[in-house]
């Protein structure tokens, strides 16, 4: 298995796609049916939240549990 990019990952979160290279499936498809519900703003708000996880590092590795490069 090969380890992701973290860089790769945070320009993936500004369009709300992450979730799918990191491998969270369902995670994704929570966000959104939450987009859904709130007319996007959920997404947004989100995204946001994703972006500042990965920057920080508290979002580390992926869903495998492989370490971001």
């Amino acid at each position: 298995m090969s380890s992701k990019s973290k860089s790769v990952a945070i320009c993936l979160a500004i369009f709300g796609l992450n979730d799918l290279y990191l491998g969270n499936v369902k995670r994704f498809f929570l966000k959104m049916l939450v987009g859904l519900f709130t007319i996007g703003f959920g997404i947004v708000v989100w995204q946001i939240i994703d972006i500042i996880n990965l920057v920080t590092g508290k979002t580390n590795c992926d869903a495998s549990g492989i370490p971001l490069v």
